[in-house]
């Protein structure tokens, strides 16, 4: 959408906020609720296309609407207009005493005083109330201006309910409402539901979708979320085929904030490949980038060119503790500008600066006597991380202890990590 239409819409919603003033347009009538609701509407739609500059008149429109469904009679309540407006406030996280003091005028012989009485259940948690209200309804058979937010509604009803039916009336919703708020919502929810029913190719599918739509959303940081936490869950094929799937499918700064998350998570977790993997795909889009953007943040806004490539050779340097040994590792390390880092991975370098350093130690001890002790745990640990000696060799008995101590250090890694998701929440 060009700047200009976006422009024509934000000005278009202005002037609407305008005439709905009291007393700014002299003798004109305030507005009707549904020509402030598809005002609102407008104007969200544009937000979840990545138009940021609609946030601050978004905020102003959903006070005026929230007013002006308040101060509705009866008479107005009657309008079928205002009927259908009520249904899609409602279901669109409108204010639930608005919605709830409001239902009470649709006139109980009007067709769809049954579906508002549904919507009441749904913006008050009753869910079973609401579900026998939409129970019947078939979204494809509404009028277009309620169907999409009946289909999403009546999707969310039946998450743990029936999820088949769910994802059905995700679909029509994104159906019945493309590029709109409406299909970004479904969308993470249909995220959301393959992933829980282990359908990875359709999550993969959805995640595209999302990524290529509405990566400039400012609902894009669930979908970030939502998608690392998924594919470090994977088997190793189905993350390389999620990572190389949203690869074209959005700007080089939105994945890159994509796959430093992933490397950065993959790596705390122990999953090194897919780390590796996440850190390559970032070098290799830095590489492409252009120059001059900032931003020290994991966000889906994108990154700057020169920390996004710091943090990948920092992911990396952790994969090659147990990869090449850490000598190797902690040159690499140590070559890091932790200055240049934000806060949570300069804790996180310092960590893994310590795990380096102590898996040189019993190298350092080479003329003493091997470490004691059963490492049985190790055997696993060893085969996960490809060993630590070169192929073809067994590795010496002062490394022994190692993959021990460096699963440990792993764990105090990932102890790291939560206590710095709870310092940022």
């Amino acid at each position: 959408m060009g700047v200009g239409v976006i422009g024509r819409a934000a000005a278009a919603a202005l002037a609407l906020c305008c005439m709905a003033r009291p007393g700014a347009a002299g003798d004109l009538p305030p507005l009707e609720p549904y020509q402030l609701l598809r005002s609102l509407q407008l104007v969200q739609d544009r937000i979840a296309g990545g138009d940021q500059a609609g946030l601050p008149l978004q905020g102003r429109l959903m006070v005026m609407t929230d007013a002006g469904f308040r101060e509705a009679s009866a008479a107005r309540m009657a309008d079928r207009r205002n009927i259908k407006a009520l249904i899609a406030y409602g279901l669109s996280g409108g204010n639930p005493e608005t919605v709830v003091s409001l239902a009470s005028l649709v006139p109980r012989d009007d067709p769809l005083s049954g579906l508002s009485l549904g919507v009441v259940g749904y913006v008050t948690g009753r869910e079973e109330t609401a579900r026998s209200g939409f129970a019947k309804v078939d979204p494809l058979t509404l009028d277009a201006d309620i169907a999409a937010y009946v289909a999403l509604a009546k999707g969310n009803l039946n998450v743990d309910h029936d999820p088949e039916l769910a994802v059905a009336m995700m679909r029509i919703a994104r159906l019945l409402a493309p590029g709109t708020l409406v299909e970004e919502a479904a969308l993470r929810r249909m995220m959301a539901l393959e992933m829980k029913s282990g359908d990875m190719k359709a999550f993969i599918r959805a995640s595209v979708q999302y990524a290529r739509r509405f990566h400039a959303s400012p609902y894009a940081e669930q979908f970030a979320e939502m998608f690392t936490n998924a594919v470090v869950e994977m088997d190793a094929a189905h993350a390389s085929l999620a990572l190389e799937a949203v690869d074209g499918a959005m700007p080089v700064p939105y994945r890159d904030a994509i796959y430093l998350r992933v490397a950065r998570k993959a790596a705390i977790r122990g999953t090194l490949g897919l780390a590796e993997l996440a850190a390559a795909k970032i070098g290799a889009a830095v590489r492409h980038a252009d120059a001059g953007k900032d931003g020290d943040e994991v966000s889906p806004r994108g990154g700057g060119n020169d920390t996004a490539a710091l943090r990948s050779r920092l992911y990396s340097g952790i994969n090659s503790i147990t990869d090449e040994g850490g000598v190797e590792a902690l040159a690499k390390l140590d070559g890091i500008d932790d200055t240049k880092l934000p806060r949570e991975d300069r804790r996180l370098l310092k960590a893994a600066k310590a795990v380096a350093r102590a898996v040189l130690e019993p190298i350092a001890s080479t003329s003493g006597p091997a470490p004691a002790g059963p490492n049985e745990a190790a055997d696993g640990a060893m085969a996960e991380g490809g060993g630590m000696a070169p192929a073809g060799e067994a590795p010496p008995a002062e490394f022994n202890d190692t993959d021990a101590l460096l699963s440990e250090a792993r764990s105090r890694l990932q102890e790291i990590d939560a206590l710095l998701e709870k310092e940022t929440r």
